[in-house]
């Protein structure tokens, strides 16, 4: 089983107190999975943009 820890702090924090997020996932956990990127879709990050750039990637590597 596969852990993932993310980790998000301010840009030019440092030192105690400056990590807002702190998680460990299981990789095998999809549900997991989805809290993260809702977690992270919180905190700025395109998660739709980021699954369709996903999804093309993975369309263009197929077939090997």
């Amino acid at each position: 089983m596969a852990i993932i820890t993310v980790r998000i702090r301010q840009e030019g924090v440092k030192g105690q107190g400056s990590f807002e997020y702190k998680n460990e996932i299981s990789l095998a956990d999809f549900k997991l999975m989805a809290i993260l990127f809702a977690d992270l879709e919180m905190y700025g990050a395109k998660i739709e943009k980021i699954y369709s750039e996903f999804k093309k990637k993975k369309q263009q590597e197929f077939p090997f």
